[in-house]
């Protein structure tokens, strides 16, 4: 935890501008997703099971690499981050 809490320096409030559809059993995962376009970020860590399915195409169109916490954790501790 104490490793995972250096990170944490780096998280900003970000108001997303823009709305997707990408999640349309749950469009309410759709904020998440809209933050991670208009703050320009690398990775999106989550477990939920509508936002991974979306993984490959957040992936292609917006270079949003989508982790679970245990795998940004080990990409963290193996400096490929």
């Amino acid at each position: 935890m104490a490793t995972l809490s250096k990170c944490l320096w780096q998280v900003e409030e970000i108001d997303h501008i823009i709305n997707t559809n990408y999640c349309k059993d749950d469009k309410s995962d759709n904020k998440f997703i809209d933050c991670c376009i208009d703050g320009n970020v690398k990775y999106l860590i989550t477990q939920d099971t509508h936002i991974n399915s979306v993984s490959e195409q957040l992936q292609s169109e917006h270079n949003i690499e989508i982790l679970s916490p245990f795998q940004f954790y080990t990409k963290y501790q193996t400096k490929q981050l």
